[in-house]
Formats: C-alpha cells, sequence, structure tokens
C-alpha cells in the first residue's frame, strides 16, 4: 500500500470503482483508529468512528465512474434518436406504400371502367352496323329486290333448263310442275277488294306471255289473268306488308302496272321457283332500262 494512503477504500460511496470494497463494522473502525495514530490524527474508532469515516468518504468522488454515466447517458440519448428516426422512416414507408397500393387501385378502377365503356360503344356500335345494314337491305329489296334476271323474249327459251341451271331442284319439288313453255302448280293468293287469301291454280305460259289463275287445276274457271308486258318487278316480301299472311316467310310480290299481287308458296323451294320463272315474263321491267 503506498504511504499515505488509507487502508479503507476512498470514494466508498461509488460502488463502481474498483477499489471498493465492503468491510465489517469493526473491522474498519480498527483499521481507520490505527492508521490515524501512526499519523499522529485523532482516531474514529469508537462507536461514531464508522459514522464519521462514512461521512468523509462521501465527499470523494470518482472520476472513473462519472465519465462512464455520461457516455452510458450519451449512449441512451443516441439511442432513443436512432429509434425515432427508425419509427419515422417506418411511417414514412407505410405511407408510402399506402399511397402506392392507393395509386394501382386507382389505376385499376379507371382501366375497368374504359375497358367498360369500349366495350359499351363496341357494341352499340355493332348494333348501329346491324341495323345500318338491315335498313340497306330491306331498301335494296324494296326497290329491285330478287330481280336478278333480265326478262327473255327468245322464242326458243327453254324454262326449265333455265331454272335448273339457276341451282334449282326441279325433280324434288312436287308443287311444280315445269315444263319449257309451262310452269304450274298451286299458290295462295290475297284477294283485290276483299283482303281474304284464297288458293288458286297458276298458270305461266310463255306461248301466251300470260299468267293466267284458276279455281282449281283443271282450268275451267278462269280467276284472273296478268299479261307479261304488265309485270314490273318480283320480289320477297321482306317488310311483311301482306295483311295476315298464311306464312309472312313463303310470301312474294308481283308487281304490275295497276297492282300489287301478294302470293304464298306451299314451300321454300316452290317459292324460289316461282319467283325465278315469273321474273323471265317481267316485259314491263324494260320500262326501267329506257
Amino acid at each position: 500500500m503506498p504511504a499515505g494512503q488509507p487502508p479503507w477504500p476512498l470514494g466508498s460511496a461509488c460502488q463502481g470503482c474498483p477499489h471498493f470494497q465492503v468491510l465489517p463494522r469493526g473491522l474498519w473502525g480498527g483499521r481507520a483508529a490505527g492508521w490515524l495514530a501512526a499519523k499522529g490524527r485523532p482516531s474514529w474508532a469508537g462507536r461514531g468512528g464508522l459514522a464519521a469515516g462514512q461521512a468523509m468518504t462521501r465527499g470523494w468522488p470518482c472520476s472513473a465512474g462519472g465519465a462512464d454515466a455520461r457516455k452510458i447517458e450519451e449512449m441512451e440519448k443516441q439511442l432513443m434518436e436512432a429509434q425515432a428516426e427508425r419509427f419515422r422512416l417506418m411511417e414514412s414507408r407505410e405511407q408510402e406504400m399506402e399511397l402506392r397500393h392507393q395509386a394501382l387501385e386507382d389505376e385499376r378502377r379507371r382501366r375497368e371502367q374504359l375497358e367498360r365503356q369500349l366495350r359499351e360503344e363496341t357494341a352499340q356500335r355493332r348494333q348501329l352496323i346491324e341495323r345500318e345494314v338491315k335498313m340497306r337491305e330491306k331498301q335494296l329489296a324494296q326497290a329491285r329486290p330478287l330481280t336478278r334476271y333480265l326478262p327473255i323474249r327468245k322464242e326458243d327459251f327453254d324454262l326449265r333448263l333455265h331454272i335448273e341451271s339457276s341451282g334449282h331442284s326441279v325433280d324434288t319439288c312436287s308443287h311444280i310442275i315445269l315444263s319449257e313453255k309451262l310452269c304450274k302448280g298451286y299458290l295462295v293468293k290475297m284477294g283485290g277488294k276483299i283482303r281474304s287469301w284464297k288458293k288458286r291454280w297458276f298458270v305461266f305460259d310463255r306461248l301466251r306471255h300470260t299468267l293466267s289463275y284458276y279455281v282449281d287445276k283443271h282450268e275451267a274457271k278462269l280467276k284472273g289473268l296478268i299479261y307479261f308486258q304488265a309485270i314490273e318487278e318480283v320480289y320477297y316480301d321482306h317488310l311483311q306488308c301482306a295483311a295476315k299472311s298464311p306464312n309472312p316467310a313463303l310470301t312474294f310480290c308481283i308487281k304490275t302496272h295497276d297492282r300489287l299481287y301478294y302470293m304464298v308458296a306451299p314451300s321454300a323451294e316452290a317459292l324460289r321457283i316461282w319467283m325465278d320463272v315469273i321474273v323471265t315474263g317481267a316485259e314491263g321491267y324494260t320500262q326501267f332500262l329506257s
């Protein structure tokens, strides 16, 4: 132990000092009294010696312990600042992610809305186009529908060969009798004055240049006669103008100078054959060419 240093630890009040040592009350007092006697100083080793020694040591600071405490406080302060900065960065990142998510959600909704508008506009445009096409077809059909062939006035014209070359199957159509110059069969006709539908036997005759109709196939009682020169057009009733037609899908029209005839064929094939037959005798159509 160095000379002049007391045998008890200095700075006993700072327990962080490496020289700090807790001694029993009696041992501490005895050492202190012996040391003071050797130095010629009063002894406090009595009953109040420990208290006096402790009172003296309270005023001796430990410089190493104070520096460590300041470092700890500074480290704690830096740690708190770092934690606060971390929390701030986390909150900023969460806000950024939330804003990005909201932007993506808004973009998705906007894209869905644009796609829905595009589908609706496309559907509307398609409907308008289809409506315009149908209207144009009706106008063309009403103006000059199914007048595919010009009237044929040749004396050697073969009606049956012409119809078969047009793609019709005459042999399989039992509702029509067709030869080189004649075409016969039943059609349902609407009356002129009384709008009633009656079944009539029609005869298309290229030798007489007439389309006549009778009560029945015996051709005994003639009910009407149409000359080829009066026939202007033959067309399908697209607009369904015929009142109370027995079968609108099989209704066609014969337009003459003074009247419009409505006919109903017994089948779809008979309808097509009759129309192509009658149009070969539509000599009134030549007026439109002059």
